[in-house]
């Protein structure tokens, strides 16, 4: 990444929170540059239930929760920017089939949560609706949506894990 870039956004932003502060920093520079992953990967990540980021669970899950809730507006209005696992390539980086359509199950429930919360029910339907698709036999994905066509009035809210 360039360093200028990173001056220019102040750097890391305490308010962020120190367990997603990587994160908020890139959501930021995403905002004024084009990031992309890249299938090589350039470190490997020790994990350890003593670590910052899995010491306090709950609070990673908060705030992260809270700078994707801060970011989703800017997705709706630039959402064909987006490329979000947006095709299967065997023998690419991605996981096994079966745990690609789990993650991209999970993404689908998660943008239904947001369109929800926006007030956009019909929206929220559509995404539940690929959840399903995606992942038919999990129950949870054919609750969430029998609950969005039963009450698009009613803010349902539900739990998510992380893709």
């Amino acid at each position: 990444m360039r360093s200028s870039i990173v001056r220019e956004l102040g750097g890391y932003d305490p308010a962020a929170g120190d367990i997603v502060s990587d994160y908020d920093l890139w959501l930021r520079i995403g905002r004024v540059s084009r990031i992309a992953n890249i299938e090589e990967p350039l470190y490997q990540w020790r994990r350890s239930n003593s670590s910052l980021s899995m010491a306090d669970r709950q609070l990673a899950i908060d705030q992260t929760f809270a700078l994707r809730d801060r970011e989703f507006p800017r997705l709706l209005e630039n959402r064909r920017a987006f490329r979000l696992y947006t095709s299967f390539h065997p023998g690419s980086f991605f996981p096994t089939r079966g745990d690609y359509l789990r993650k991209k199950a999970t993404l689908f429930r998660s943008l239904a949560y947001l369109y929800r919360r926006e007030g956009r029910a019909r929206t929220a339907i559509a995404m539940q609706g690929m959840a399903v698709l995606h992942q038919p036999l999990e129950r949870r994905n054919l609750l969430y949506l029998a609950l969005l066509i039963r009450d698009r009035s009613r803010r349902q809210l539900w739990d998510f894990e992380f893709v």
